[in-house]
């Protein structure tokens, strides 16, 4: 699977995860969406800020859910290696 906007992102789900990683490890990443086929249990955002909060907003699809992880003020936070660990809507 590819982001479809914003930072240019590339993964695979495998388990029912899904994890992105960005292509370009040293680009600051303000925002990216993607879609995770139907099924997929959580999705793992890498390459992001470390302990740094992000908004996630999920819109369903016909194929899947669209999730898109922008920087800002949100209850979610990214761990201390910057992934997001996002649970299926």
């Amino acid at each position: 699977m590819a982001s479809t906007a914003g930072t240019s992102y590339e993964g695979a789900v495998v388990a029912g995860t899904a994890v992105l990683f960005p292509h370009d490890l040293h680009a600051p990443v303000t925002s990216t969406t993607f879609t995770v086929p139907a099924g997929t249990a959580r999705a793992l955002v890498t390459g992001l800020q470390p302990d740094t909060p992000y908004a996630v907003t999920t819109k369903t699809t016909g194929t899947g859910t669209e999730i898109t992880v922008t920087t800002g003020a949100s209850t979610r936070r990214t761990d201390s290696g910057g992934v997001l660990a996002i649970p299926a809507p």
